[in-house]
């Protein structure tokens, strides 16, 4: 994703998607518009009645003073009497005073509308946006600006929210107002509606002027939110490594930097927002007082008549706030299209390709979405690839042909890597800092894609197994630990979802975590904060082995599985290794020469290609890489 941008670069193109997005739900829409214009109908309507009250019942009592005891007398005669007089004015009230009801009415309801609509886009938006982001390309999600993709799910999310329920019906509901009193204005009176346009055009320059300053503060804010909610982000997730390095001062600096340029196009911003109200308002009231100063000339001269003049300085009112409200909208409107852009941005990147045609049958792991793979097989009740030519029994054979792949185009990380890891074998993979090694595991799970060579398992090339599939058979322990806010069954069950409380157990006990987890506050349910900050490192890394032995996937690769437990507890978990490995193809990534002793082979990596293999005591015998690190104690 690029740079948030001031403005959205396609301003109809993201309109018109927006719109077919809340076309769904079309009858809450058009009857909202509805109600739109039948609250707006009936203020004008209601606000009409003024002129008759006017002329008919309050300009026969002009002269008439309450001290008159005549009109003292007159007045209880009509009450009592029912006089046509107050009579006809009680029903022009009840009638104003019925179209208002109609009006707050048919506002309240288009209300509740909008919020829905709003409420329910924003979930469709965020369910796709989130299911979009899943199925794109690793390299795609990874190059995203640090904290771009939170701020689409939350600022981006908030503005558009925001326009679909208040600023659209401040648009929409304005628009119909000042278009229905205008039209009744003309019909009231011309020339009256030639001079309030006059003060009006007047006025329209400033207005531009202010809207365009403070859209403009208002976008560049959106920005610097972004960049203040990427910085803290960061920041707060580095605590560690800033206090390590002595680095507050410096993080001090930076964010208070993002933070002042927030501060000033915030400021700005709602400096010019609120100066378009009180300009335009004091600017209102001197067109108000020209407007009636020109009706009550003509009153007097006989042009026109005194309810008239009263009922058109209402409308001038009811036309001048909807005005204001709009030009005040429009920056907000801007800024939440320019979010929705960057939204659709995301969600049209194309997601990976995955275009496999061979399943794993006879798998009783669950799949996404509840579904559970089928309990065809190859007949021998083992899992087994689907084929077009029949059954392949999954084995866990790995194959590796001449493998190139660069993250970088032009920068190979692997230069023609050819391997073969046969059923059952436990091979471990060393070698420098970039030399590739992580990068190996990537292409096997098909999180990139190789530039030259291939990988096959079980003789399939994995670029026709269907990804989840794939991925079903190969189970990884990455070096870095990733668990999840949650409890501590729900993190293992990532790896078999339907393991009852027993099940559990079994598989803490065999990676040796059970001894840990039994001492926790609530024991499988206690709580993880934020991944698990609650437990220590090494009690970390325990647990995403376990949850890598609940998936009992065929294939295991480990990726510096023990770096974060201590000597004690890697001896602790030796045997239970032992365990978990047998009967599996083993891929081992390790510094540690003590974690790769037992394995069946190693291969030693070195510029992105083999530069060693062997099994241990062939490669002591060799006197080589192997050899030196062993003896030199380099790991």
């Amino acid at each position: 994703m690029s740079k948030k941008s001031n403005r959205p670069e396609n301003l109809s193109g993201t309109a018109r998607r927006l719109l077919r997005m809340t076309w769904k739900y079309k009858i809450r829409l058009i009857t909202a518009c509805l109600c739109m214009m039948v609250s707006s109908a009936a203020v004008v309507r209601g606000t009409y009645y003024l002129k008759p009250m006017v002329n008919n019942y309050f300009v026969p009592l002009i002269g008439q003073t309450i001290k008159d005891a005549s009109f003292v007398k007159a007045l209880s005669a009509a009450v009592k009497g029912g006089d046509h007089l107050l009579s006809g004015a009680a029903r022009i009230l009840i009638l104003m005073a019925g179209f208002y009801l109609v009006s707050s009415a048919a506002s309240l309801i288009e209300s509740q509308l909008m919020v829905s609509l709003g409420n329910q886009v924003m979930f469709d938006l965020r369910t796709e946006l989130y299911d979009r982001v899943l199925s794109q390309p690793l390299d795609a999600v990874l190059s995203q600006p640090a904290g771009a993709l939170i701020s689409s799910f939350t600022n981006d999310m908030d503005s558009l929210n925001n326009m679909i329920r208040r600023s659209l019906p401040y648009l929409i509901n304005g628009t119909v107002t000042c278009l229905t009193i205008l039209a009744t204005m003309i019909g009231l009176h011309v020339r009256l509606t030639l001079v309030m346009l006059a003060c009006t055009c007047l006025m329209l320059p400033v207005m531009s002027w202010l809207a365009k300053r403070s859209m403009k503060h208002a976008a560049a804010r959106q920005v610097c939110m972004m960049e203040l909610t990427s910085k803290a982000r960061e920041y707060t997730q580095s605590q560690e490594l800033i206090r390590t390095l002595g680095m507050e001062d410096t993080a001090r600096q930076q964010f208070s930097e993002k933070n002042a340029r927030l501060f000033e196009h915030a400021f700005r911003a709602d400096a010019f927002s609120h100066g378009i109200f009180c300009v335009t308002n004091g600017l209102s009231r001197i067109g108000y007082a020209v407007v009636l100063m020109a009706g009550s000339a003509m009153a007097l001269s006989g042009s026109t008549d005194i309810g008239t003049v009263a009922v058109f300085m209402q409308y001038y009112n009811s036309f001048y706030k909807p005005l204001t409200d709009m030009t005040k909208q429009i920056s907000n409107v801007l800024s939440a299209l320019a979010g929705a852009e960057r939204i659709f941005r995301v969600l049209d990147v194309e997601p990976e390709k995955d275009d496999g045609d061979i399943v794993l049958t006879g798998w009783e792991k669950p799949v996404s979405g509840g579904n559970t793979l089928s309990a065809e097989s190859d007949g021998s009740g083992s899992p087994a690839w689907k084929t077009e030519d029949g059954m392949v029994p999954l084995r866990g054979e790995l194959t590796l042909e001449e493998l190139v792949f660069g993250y970088i185009p032009g920068k190979q990380v692997l230069r023609g890597i050819s391997l073969t890891i046969q059923p059952g074998e436990t091979v471990a993979l060393l070698g420098t800092t970039g030399a590739g090694k992580t990068t190996v595991i990537s292409l096997i799970n098909r999180l990139y894609e190789p530039e030259g060579g291939s990988i096959r398992l079980d003789g399939i090339p994995v670029t026709r197994i269907r990804k989840e599939s794939l991925r079903h058979a190969v189970t990884t322990v990455p070096q870095d630990t990733s668990l999840f806010t949650g409890t501590v069954a729900e993190n293992l069950r990532y790896g078999k979802p339907d393991a009852n409380q027993e099940e559990l157990w079994k598989i803490l006990r065999l990676v040796g975590a059970d001894f840990f987890v039994e001492h926790l506050p609530r024991g499988l349910d206690t709580m993880l904060d934020r991944g698990g900050e609650n437990l220590s490192q090494g009690e970390r890394q325990l647990l995403s082995i376990a949850r890598a032995a609940a998936s009992d996937a065929p294939i295991l690769i480990l990726d510096e599985a023990t770096s974060s437990i201590d000597t004690y507890t890697e001896r602790k978990i030796s045997q239970a290794f032992d365990r978990l490995m047998s009967g599996r193809t083993v891929l081992v990534i390790a510094h540690r020469l003590s974690t790769v002793q037992n394995a069946d082979r190693i291969v030693i990596l070195d510029g992105g290609k083999i530069a060693e293999c062997g099994t241990p005591g062939e490669l002591i015998r060799r006197k080589g890489y192997y050899y030196r690190l062993l003896h030199a104690d380099e790991v």
